[in-house]
């Protein structure tokens, strides 16, 4: 398997007041073995974004989730604002997204309901 790492903070050990003494903090590289938790659910954190395969941005302010860190580099790619480094890494993860979503719904038909709660 491919390095992974954390998107989220995960809380390893509590003491017996259930406050966590011993932390994961995002960017940290993680297996299923360090968060305790079995391969399939450690799937399933891969799935859902909490663990991903891409590195933790290294210039994330405190204060920014990482959805608008890079919602803010896709405008500064659209305006041209980005060096070339940035530019080229910016277009890879917009397409390895592209990718993943455009695979996922592969196939399948978007359905909408015939009637919603709202409608009775």
């Amino acid at each position: 398997m491919a390095k992974a790492y954390a998107w989220s903070v995960f809380h390893t050990e509590l003491n017996e007041f259930n406050q966590p003494t011993k932390s994961i903090m995002p960017g940290e590289e993680v297996t299923a073995e360090k968060l305790k938790v079995d391969k399939e659910t450690f799937e399933s954190y891969l799935e859902r974004g909490i663990v991903s395969e891409e590195p933790y941005p290294e210039d994330l302010p405190d204060d920014m989730s990482p959805a608008e860190y890079y919602r803010q580099q896709d405008a500064k790619l659209a305006a041209g604002e980005l060096d070339e480094d940035e530019a080229e890494e910016a277009k890879e993860r917009q397409e390895a997204a592209a990718e993943a979503n455009f695979t996922a719904y592969e196939g399948e038909k978007a359905s909408t309901p015939k009637s919603t709660p709202a409608d009775k």
